[in-house]
């Protein structure tokens, strides 16, 4: 897992300096790069895996032509199983433990609002979420208390966003944000005694992130 983030973080680098060189911005918003703090809530109850997540996620913007952009990102995060969680079936109870997820891919931006010191951003887009489970469960067919593990695929969701910007000076931008997140692409769900229903990671997320222009 590790080295994967290394070897992405290199090449979500090297794009954003090959888009920075290639891309012309508009000189009235120029490009930032920032990092963002996302507390995710799912949002199917306990037909999902999961009570909650976090992801840090670092993003690179840029607006080519007022009022559109676009986004590049990747990150790291951990959503926590839910204990009771009833989707992966009636066999699998008592889950512990949670999911490494590593999000990364773009979106398309537009400033709705623009003023002298606050600006509103719609931001529409697609995250590839790689995925590594930590999590266990025991299985009402085996009896006792062993706990088995429980595989999660990677899984792609549309992301969803309405954020606002505020310009705490020339160099420093604050963002507060919502948006919600939907599976494109469910992550497959399998123990040592097979396949279970597909994991569900659609949720609201709420978001702060700073950001620093250049």
């Amino acid at each position: 897992m590790k080295r994967l983030v290394l070897v992405l973080a290199v090449s979500m680098f090297s794009v954003f300096q090959g888009a920075s060189a290639q891309v012309p911005s508009n000189l009235e918003a120029p490009p930032d790069i920032g990092l963002a703090l996302h507390v995710d809530v799912p949002g199917a109850g306990n037909y999902d895996l999961y009570e909650y997540g976090f992801i840090a996620e670092l993003q690179f913007r840029d607006w080519v032509a007022h009022p559109w952009g676009y986004a590049i990102t990747i990150g790291y995060g951990d959503w926590s199983v839910d204990k009771n969680a009833k989707r992966p079936g009636a066999a699998l109870y008592d889950f512990s433990g949670s999911l490494e997820v590593i999000p990364f891919g773009g979106s398309l931006l537009l400033k709705a609002y623009t003023g002298p010191e606050w600006s509103v951003i719609v931001d529409a887009g697609i995250r590839y979420m790689a995925n590594d489970s930590n999590i266990k469960a025991r299985n009402r067919d085996e009896g006792g208390t062993r706990k088995i593990d429980v595989n999660i695929g990677d899984a792609v969701l549309f992301t969803g966003a309405v954020s606002a910007d505020y310009a705490v000076s020339a160099d420093l931008i604050w963002s507060l944000g919502v948006g919600y997140r939907y599976d494109i692409s469910r992550g497959s769900l399998s123990t040592e005694f097979g396949s279970g229903r597909d994991s569900i990671m659609e949720s609201f997320f709420f978001e702060t992130a700073l950001r620093l222009p250049f």
